[in-house]
């Protein structure tokens, strides 16, 4: 009790907040078969709001097996949005290695501290789960 919950302050735009809070939420929940279900049918209807739950849910540390089951795509699909919306282009090698600033690391060290699961910020940084500890 009194601890302070980490949390951060974000200027996005509508849609990407919309993506981001239902990301969120498919992130911290074990759903059913009937709410996956439910979930495929609202993103079937907006392909490029799949995408971005895609990519968001990634960010969270969900599997990408996992992911591709949430949204209802094949895992290459998500592999293929993870690189046109992060910026990295097709064909880049997946041993690319991950340069983390001074200031990154200290910033990665407290919120490993503070309990963020090394899935998750490694998914984040885009490092090894190794290199979180």
């Amino acid at each position: 009790m009194g601890d302070k919950c980490p949390y951060k302050v974000l200027d996005i735009d509508e849609d990407e907040a919309f993506a981001l809070g239902l990301a969120l939420n498919i992130a911290r929940r074990q759903l059913t078969p009937e709410q996956i279900s439910e979930i495929h049918e609202q993103l079937r209807r907006d392909k490029e709001l799949r995408k971005q739950i895609a990519v968001e849910m990634r960010k969270q540390g969900k599997s990408l097996r996992e992911t591709a089951a949430i949204v209802g795509v094949g895992k290459s699909s998500v592999e293929r949005w993870e690189k046109e919306l992060l910026g990295v282009p097709n064909g880049t090698p997946s041993k690319v290695k991950v340069k983390v600033t001074e200031e990154g690391k200290q910033e990665l060290y407290e919120r490993y501290k503070s309990g963020e699961s090394q899935k998750k910020l490694a998914a984040e940084y885009k490092i090894s789960q190794q290199r979180v500890s």
